[in-house]
């Protein structure tokens, strides 16, 4: 993977206050595009996919695959590893506390282009999503 996202507990926390994830959860990764792996206190996963515009369980896929998971459709899957490499082709850098998030979310008919892709704050980026997700509730 090309970029690494640099965060600390003032970002987990916030994530986790977006999200409405419960105490005693962990925030085991965020991706460059920033999707969010939490571990729950029962040791079950969940994937908030700022880039689908859900929060789903994992639990069975990082069982069987790890995190990062083993099976490389799985990590294209939740690591984008082909707009990484296009984006790092462009040029595009990712500063501290900074995830790559889509201007028009896909969810929202956004398209899965660069021109659609932009270095933004994670918990700004965070915010803008779970408030059209529960836009569309």
């Amino acid at each position: 993977m090309k970029y690494k996202v640099e965060y600390d507990s003032g970002v987990t926390d916030g994530i986790k206050a977006i999200w409405g994830i419960p105490e005693g959860a962990d925030v085991l990764e965020i991706t460059p595009m920033g999707d969010v792996f939490v571990r729950l206190s029962d040791n079950t996963f969940q994937l908030i996919s700022v880039t689908d515009g859900v929060v789903q369980d994992v639990t069975d896929d990082i069982n069987e695959y790890g995190l990062p998971p083993v099976d490389f459709a799985l990590g294209d899957e939740w690591y984008q590893l082909d707009a990484q490499a296009a984006l790092s082709e462009e040029g595009f850098t990712l500063p501290a506390k900074a995830c790559f998030g889509f201007r028009v979310p896909l969810f929202q008919g956004g398209e899965y282009s660069s021109a659609n892709i932009e270095a933004e704050d994670i918990l700004s980026y965070h915010t803008r999503v779970q408030a059209l997700v529960s836009d569309d509730a």
